[in-house]
Formats: C-alpha cells, sequence, structure tokens
C-alpha cells in the first residue's frame, strides 16, 4: 500500500477545481472573465469576454460569435479560427463583435476566416472602439462582410455608432466587403424606413497601416452607383482619418481605391508616410480620394512606393444623364488621386491625373519628374536644400517624383552610391520633355508591360521621350496602358504582334485611358486571342482609337470566345482608316460602343464573322458611320433574340464605301447619303427609320413598325435620291420572330 502523500493530493485538487472552472466558463457561461490566460474553443458556444486580459481563441463554427464587452482591454489570440454565419441561418450578426468603450489587441497565428453571408460585419469596430492587429502577428485573417457593413469596421446593426480605430501592426490580413460596402472601414446603411442613420454615415474611422500585408476591397451591391472604397468609407458627422506608415497594401473597390465615394459626407485626411501601395478606383472613382466630393478630402503624401489609378471608364450611367453636361463629365472623370487639396513632400508616385495641382508643404506648386537612375534602396533625394521624403523607396530603374519649379542641383542616393546627380530645371511642360528625344522605341511584349505617357512611354523600367513606339513578340501576361491626359496624342505600331489573352484569361490587353488619342498602326500580321468573358481593347470616355494600315497585307486578326469583346467602348470613339481588321467570334462582339460610343469606317477593310449576336453592336445612343472603305458581316446593330424593341436613339449613316451585311442591319435610324449597302433584313420588330439621299440601297425585306407591317416597303416620301432596291425574298414566317406586336 502506498503512502498517503497529502501535498500531491492538495494539488490534484486544487487543479481540478480550477479545471472545473475553467470548463464551467467555456461550457455554461457565455461570459469569460480571466485575470492570466485563457483557452476557449468557439465550436462550443458564443464567446463574450467581460474582463480584460489574455485569451487564446481556437475552434470552428457557424452558429457562435465572439463579442467584447464596453470597457474590456484584451489581448486575443486567433489560433486557426473559421467562424462562419451562412446565408442560410438568416441571423444578422456581426461575428467579432468589439463594443464601443472596448479595445482588442488581435494576434493572428495560423489561418483565420470570419466569413459573413447575410446582416452584419466579419469584425464589427464601432466608434470609441479599438482594434489593433498586432505586430507579433505570424498568420493571416481572412475577413468577409455580410450586407450593410464593412468586413473590418462600421455595421448598419448599429450604424448609429460609426466607424472606429482601426491598426494594423502585422500579419497578412485580406479584407473584403461584396456587398456595397468597405473591406476596412466604413459600411453603408440603406434602410428604406425613417430610420435617422441613412446611407454613408458608417465611416469616419481613424485607420492606421503601420506594416504587415493588408488587401482591402470594396464592393457594389449591383448597381450602377453602389459601392465604398476598399479602405475609407464616409460619415456625415465627422472626417475620417487614413494614414499608411508601411506594410504592403493593396486596395481597391467598385468605387475609391482609399478614400470615399460619398456625395454629400465629411471626407478623408489621407496621410501616405511610407509602405508599398496599390490602389485602384472603378465605376468612374479615384484611385486615393473621393471624385464624387473632393473637396472635403485632403491627401498628403511623405513617402512610400504609390501607384494610384482612377477607372477609365467603364460605367453605364442612367440614360437621364447629358453627355453635354457638366455633371455628365464630372461624372466621368475617374481621377488617379482627386482631393480638394494634395500635399506631395515625398514618395515615388505612379499616378498621372490629379483633381487640384500638387503643392509641397510651402504651399509652392509641384511637378511630376521622371527620372531614369540607378537601380536600388533610396535613402536620400536633394534638391538644393530641399530634403524630399524617401520611405520605403526603391529605383527599379527610375522614379516619378514631385518637385517645385525652379533650377537647382538634384541628387538621389543610396547609401554612399549616387543613383542620380545632375542640375534640373522643371519646367512648366511635363518633365519628360527635358529628355532626350529617341525617334523610335522598340518594345517585345513577351517581356514587359508598356505604359503610354504624354510625350513618351515606360518600357523595361525606362522612361523614353519618343515619338513613335513600335510593339513586336508574343504576348501571353503583359500589356498596353495608354494614361489619360486631354492633349495626350500617342501614335504605336503594331508589327507581327501575337496576343494570346486567352491563356490567362486577363482582359484589356490595350487600355485607352480617359480623354486620349491612339494613332495604331497595323504592320504585318498580327493576331489577338480573347478567351471567355474578356476584352482585347478598351477605348476610355472620349478617347480615340484610330487603326491606319498602308498595304493590303497589313491585317489584325481577332479570335473571341464567348463573351468576348474585341473592341468595347462606352463613351469613346474607334476609327478605322486604312488596314484590314478581321473577326472571328463565337459570342460577344467585334466592336461593342455601349451607350454612347461610336464606330466609323473612313478606308481599309472590316470583316467580321459572329456566330450568334452582331459584330458591330451597342445600345441607347451607339453610332456607326460609314465613309468609305469596306463592312463585311453577318449583323450589325443593337441584337437581342425574339421580339426586339431597341432604343429610337441608335443610329448608322453612310456617306460612302461598301457595306454587306448577310443577315440584319439593325437601327433605330438609317440615313443614305452615298456609298453602297446591302441587307438581308433591315430593321426590328420597333421598326427603322430609313432616308435615302443618295446611294443604293438593296434589302431582302424592310420591317416598318410605324406601318404595322412585318414586311413592307420603303415610304417613298424618305427616298429623295439614289436607288432602292427591295427584293422581298425573305419568308413572312422568318421575319415574323423579329416582330413586335402591335397590341
Amino acid at each position: 500500500m502506498k503512502p498517503y502523500n497529502m501535498k500531491s493530493n492538495a494539488l490534484k485538487w486544487m487543479a481540478g477545481v480550477l479545471l472545473s472552472i475553467l470548463i464551467i466558463g467555456i461550457f455554461q457561461g457565455t461570459t469569460c472573465r480571466a485575470s492570466e490566460t485563457i483557452k476557449l474553443d468557439i465550436s462550443r458556444t458564443n464567446i463574450v469576454i467581460s474582463e480584460s486580459g489574455n485569451y487564446i481563441i481556437k475552434g470552428t463554427t457557424d452558429t457562435n460569435t465572439i463579442q467584447v464587452s464596453k470597457g474590456v482591454t484584451a489581448r486575443i489570440m486567433l489560433m486557426d479560427v473559421s467562424i462562419y454565419n451562412p446565408g442560410d441561418n438568416r441571423k444578422e450578426t456581426d461575428l467579432i463583435d468589439i463594443k464601443s468603450g472596448a479595445s482588442v489587441e488581435l494576434v493572428v497565428c495560423g489561418r483565420n476566416t470570419i466569413e459573413n453571408e447575410f446582416f452584419g460585419g466579419a469584425i464589427h469596430v464601432p466608434q470609441g472602439a479599438t482594434l489593433i492587429i498586432s505586430e507579433d502577428s505570424t498568420g493571416s485573417i481572412r475577413a468577409i462582410a455580410g450586407f450593410e457593413a464593412a468586413a473590418i469596421g462600421g455595421s448598419a446593426i448599429s450604424a448609429e455608432e460609426g466607424c472606429g480605430t482601426i491598426v494594423i501592426n502585422g500579419g497578412t490580413v485580406y479584407a473584403e466587403s461584396p456587398w456595397d460596402n468597405c473591406g476596412i472601414g466604413g459600411g453603408t446603411c440603406s434602410r428604406g424606413d425613417n430610420y435617422p442613420y441613412q446611407r454613408f454615415y458608417i465611416g469616419g474611422g481613424d485607420i492606421t497601416i503601420n506594416g504587415g500585408i493588408v488587401t482591402a476591397i470594396g464592393g457594389s451591391d449591383g448597381e450602377m452607383q453602389g459601392g465604398m472604397a476598399g479602405i475609407g468609407g464616409d460619415s456625415l458627422t465627422r472626417q475620417g482619418s487614413i494614414t499608411i506608415n508601411g506594410g504592403i497594401v493593396k486596395a481597391s473597390s467598385c468605387e475609391a481605391g482609399i478614400g470615399s465615394e460619398s456625395t454629400i459626407g465629411m471626407g478623408n485626411r489621407i496621410t501616405i508616410n511610407g509602405g508599398t501601395i496599390t490602389a485602384n478606383g472603378n465605376n468612374n472613382a479615384a484611385g486615393i480620394g473621393s471624385a464624387s466630393n473632393s473637396e472635403n478630402t485632403q491627401v498628403f503624401i511623405n513617402g512610400g512606393t504609390i501607384t494610384a489609378k482612377g477607372d477609365y471608364g467603364t460605367r453605364e450611367l442612367y440614360e437621364g444623364y447629358s453627355r453635354d453636361t457638366q455633371e455628365y463629365l464630372d461624372s466621368m472623370r475617374g481621377y488617379d488621386i482627386a482631393a480638394g487639396q494634395i500635399v506631395i513632400s515625398g514618395g515615388d508616385i505612379r499616378a498621372y491625373d490629379f483633381s487640384v495641382q500638387p503643392v509641397d508643404t510651402n504651399g509652392d506648386i509641384v511637378k511630376q519628374t521622371f527620372l531614369n537612375c540607378e537601380t536600388g534602396k533610396i535613402t536620400k533625394i536633394k534638391f538644393d536644400d530641399i530634403v524630399y521624403g524617401t520611405e520605403d523607396m526603391t529605383s527599379d530603374g527610375f522614379i516619378s517624383i514631385f518637385l517645385p519649379e525652379k533650377a537647382g542641383k538634384l541628387t538621389v542616393s543610396s547609401g554612399k552610391n549616387m543613383l542620380f546627380n545632375d542640375d534640373y530645371f522643371n519646367t512648366y511642360q511635363d518633365t519628360i520633355d527635358e529628355m532626350p528625344r529617341t525617334k523610335q522605341v522598340i518594345a517585345d511584349l513577351g517581356t514587359s508591360d508598356l505604359e503610354l505617357i504624354k510625350g513618351g512611354c515606360i518600357y523595361e523600367n525606362k522612361v523614353y521621350r519618343c515619338d513613335t513606339i513600335l510593339v513586336t513578340g508574343s504576348v501571353i501576361n503583359y500589356r498596353i496602358y495608354v494614361h489619360q491626359g486631354k492633349n495626350n496624342t500617342q501614335h504605336l505600331v503594331f508589327q507581327n504582334l501575337n496576343v494570346k489573352y486567352s491563356l490567362t484569361g486577363r482582359s484589356d490587353f490595350l487600355i485607352l485611358d480617359n480623354e486620349v488619342s491612339l494613332f495604331l498602326t497595323i504592320q504585318g500580321e498580327n493576331t489577338v486571342s480573347l478567351g471567355k468573358d474578356t476584352r482585347g481593347l478598351f477605348v476610355g470616355h472620349d478617347a480615340s482609337l484610330i487603326f491606319t494600315g498602308d498595304e493590303e497585307g497589313d491585317v489584325i486578326k481577332f479570335y473571341a470566345k464567348d463573351n468576348a469583346d474585341a473592341i468595347y467602348t462606352n463613351y469613346g470613339n474607334v476609327l478605322l482608316y486604312g488596314g484590314c481588321m478581321n473577326f472571328e467570334l463565337t459570342n460577344g462582339a467585334a466592336i461593342n460602343t455601349g451607350d454612347y460610343g461610336t464606330f466609323s469606317l473612313c478606308g481599309g477593310s472590316f470583316k467580321a464573322h459572329n456566330e450568334t449576336g452582331a459584330a458591330i453592336t451597342g445600345s441607347n445612343y451607339m453610332k456607326v458611320n460609314v465613309f468609305g472603305g469596306t463592312l463585311l458581316a453577318d449583323t450589325i446593330g443593337v441584337y437581342e433574340s425574339g421580339n426586339e424593341e431597341i432604343s429610337n436613339k441608335t443610329k448608322l449613316t453612310m456617306t460612302g464605301g461598301t457595306v454587306l451585311v448577310n443577315e440584319r442591319v439593325i437601327f433605330s435610324e438609317l440615313i443614305v447619303y452615298g456609298g453602297n449597302l446591302t441587307t438581308r433584313i433591315l430593321g426590328c420588330g420597333t421598326g427603322c427609320d430609313a432616308t435615302v439621299y443618295g446611294g443604293i440601297l438593296t434589302i431582302g425585306a424592310y420591317l416598318d413598325y410605324v406601318q404595322g407591317e412585318q414586311n413592307s416597303d420603303l415610304l417613298q416620301e424618305t427616298i429623295f435620291d439614289g436607288i432602292v432596291i427591295q427584293q422581298n425574298d425573305v419568308p413572312m414566317e422568318e421575319l415574323a420572330q423579329y416582330f413586335t406586336d402591335l397590341c
């Protein structure tokens, strides 16, 4: 028999009591009190932390949540936690709810997912609450918001509380709000009753990023003007604060990348002191700032490497907008950086379009300066007596900095090594005009992207002042981007170029930003192959893409799969003056003009075969002009299957050239001054107003809604001159499928 050990058994008894208390805290109470580190399992119960202390949380759940009570200061370590609120639960809740007055330091270990599919946020940080993601974090957290809430920040469940203080010091953070809210920052409230806190209120927080890898994606509710920023938000009652001191930050949204998109809010004060930042706007919004209400926003850049891109015009506006009004023009402008005040005293800034003239801290105007210099981490930039901010700046062959308009000595250093050392004078023109002129740049897009800027281009991390750019090679991943500017006219040559985006699914091989003009000369045989749901060439608002070519063998061939548009523009212009354009399509369009786009054939040859749909298509106010050349296609115009009702503002105008359409020409208005137009069917269920002043018009059948007949003759009073041949050789049963019943 073993002797009785009182000390040993007493210790066992005490351990049992402590274990029982801990178990009771986990399984019975939703309230957990701690003076030392306590381990909790979210898979077993809801967790409510009501006293300050240290906590470790593990587990997986699709029913339970975490709440931190008012007045609590807690350090919480998440270790491979998964909290999921399925939409089928129909449960309105914030999955991690930090109450106003609470402060949480979150240590992220392993892989953590907080995903809400119904109403509420992933991590709710209301005004008065503080969330700090610790620099001790070694893992990742993926936060996905539900309806009317940010992934990390504000939530419509308690809209009056707005957004609080969010600090990210480390870890890998992915925050996405797919439903019309910010990734990090504000949510929105769009309740239809008399609730006093309406849309755009739930923002105005204080967001600071000091380190880590942060990706923030704002979402849209699917409406044309829906959405919030990737990082930011807006408030009716106070200005938000966004500060980035370090880390790798990527922010994008269907609205501003970093900032806001409210038309009535207080805006944000955005300060960038360091870090590597990429901010992309969409829906005609800014990369950084607020295009809709920029006067209430300030942007201060003192260091860092910043790439900011405003949207290049993909939104389709409500038909009520007039294209010639200032309201329309303002709504179309997605500035790279948009604010009432933009102050730049440092940083390598890859942004090219600003809502106001940037100034330095003294209020003096600063201009963008491109420097080709040696590669390396930049430790000092000095311009006479001005020291430029270089935090987190590294030259990859060139840098883009902002200097005052005066002569001076400019030096760029990397430690003891000099990367640039020269006298400098920043003229009132873009500083690329000060570079030596290169007659032609040859760009092989098999190795690098190509960016065209006013006066030149950026290729393989070097800036060139050049007249023309010849593009060649085989392309899979890289693309061409023409940056916006009212007076930016570029010349590009495609010579035996082979583009195969079908291998990657990446859209928009060539992007023309807003208000630029590009003369694209075709030399030799060029091919562009596109995959499903992609676009080849995009032409922005009030931009012009002009194709030219001298020889019959100068051709560009497009091969596009389902729902791929070879060329797309919503409010731009596409013109063919010479060369050959050939299209083989299974769906989509050779040219999609969107709402207000225009295609003009002035010369050359345009051939398009489309298995379904129209080769040249669009909606609302689309226009096609034929001045010369040859156009061969199956169908052109607004195409919808069944009984069609097209807009009465789509227009085809011919003054010359030859148009041969095997099936249908579907426009609400046709005007023929000259040339030769032949089509099997003209019009649709709502008819077509056709007027002939000259030329030759040959049609197999004419659909006229006004006369109420499926196959009628062109009205004689609309034929002023020229020749009209109507063959009436299309079977009536075929025409019936296109005709809208008058009843």
